[in-house]
């Protein structure tokens, strides 16, 4: 005939056999998982919002798509890639003006100063018509 093992009254108020509760301990367990999550999210947010100090010109506000292609015209101008390998378009009236477009809707406005070219705006391409015809300077 087997023994029957006493069942202890933990100070939680469970009641089990063993050394630790393992109703708590299992409660615990999901809780740390179900925080990791959120932890990981504000960590990743953190990041990316730290990433934009590095940039020459200002990327806030603008799509993730959008500012990685951005990031990516950048370290391609900063390698030295000439602006005319990046589907560039100059400006008629002002040719020291160079617009490389991101996307459908966005474009990178770069003014051409010597042999560099100096990045200074990204425009979605509403804001970009207005500053084409003069109306935003």
């Amino acid at each position: 005939m087997t023994r029957r093992k006493h069942r202890k009254s933990f100070a939680c108020g469970h009641r089990g056999l063993g050394q630790t509760c393992q109703a708590c301990r299992q409660a615990t367990q999901r809780q740390q998982q179900a925080v990791h999550p959120q932890r990981l999210q504000q960590q990743q947010k953190q990041r990316w919002r730290d990433s934009f100090k590095d940039d020459p010109i200002d990327l806030t506000g603008l799509p993730k798509h959008i500012v990685r292609q951005a990031r990516q015209v950048l370290q391609k101008l900063d390698q030295g890639i000439h602006y005319k390998h990046l589907q560039d378009i100059r400006w008629h009236g002002d040719r020291s003006v160079v617009r490389i477009p991101l996307g459908r809707n966005y474009r990178l406005l770069c003014h051409i100063s010597g042999q560099a070219l100096q990045p200074y705006a990204v425009l979605s391409h509403e804001a970009y018509n207005k500053y084409a015809r003069g109306t935003r300077r």
